[in-house]
């Protein structure tokens, strides 16, 4: 499969679990629940999705165990990462608590297709 390919499914995939994930940050930023706490919650929820819609389409792994564990790590990092972005533009910047969640998305999208691609669901 061509990594153009690839990158169009990862973009499809992302569209619906980005939908998924900022859908249930927003909702529960909405109900009170404070901005951090969101963010984690939506991303665990959006974890599941991603990780069940790339292994057997984005990237058509039949990976077993190794897969899911370098998934879960990669995943780790990568939130990481979004959280200290979120982190500082809440603490830093004037931008709402909304805009600051898509651009911390953002960061944690193009950290998570680079890390699927060439080390979690690498060809062999």
């Amino acid at each position: 499969m061509t990594l153009l390919l690839e990158l169009r499914r990862f973009a499809m995939v992302g569209l619906l679990n980005t939908g998924v994930g900022l859908g249930i940050i927003w909702l529960l930023m909405w109900l009170g629940v404070p901005p951090r706490s969101a963010n984690v919650v939506g991303f665990l929820t959006g974890g599941v999705v991603s990780y069940q819609l790339n292994r057997a389409w984005t990237f058509r792994s039949g990976g077993g165990h190794g897969v899911a564990a370098r998934f879960m790590v990669m995943v780790a990092g990568c939130y990481l990462l979004n959280l200290a972005v979120l982190n500082a533009l809440l603490n830093y910047s004037n931008l709402s608590a909304y805009v600051a969640q898509v651009l911390a998305v953002g960061v944690y999208s193009a950290c998570f297709f680079v890390l699927s691609r060439f080390v979690v669901f690498r060809s062999s």
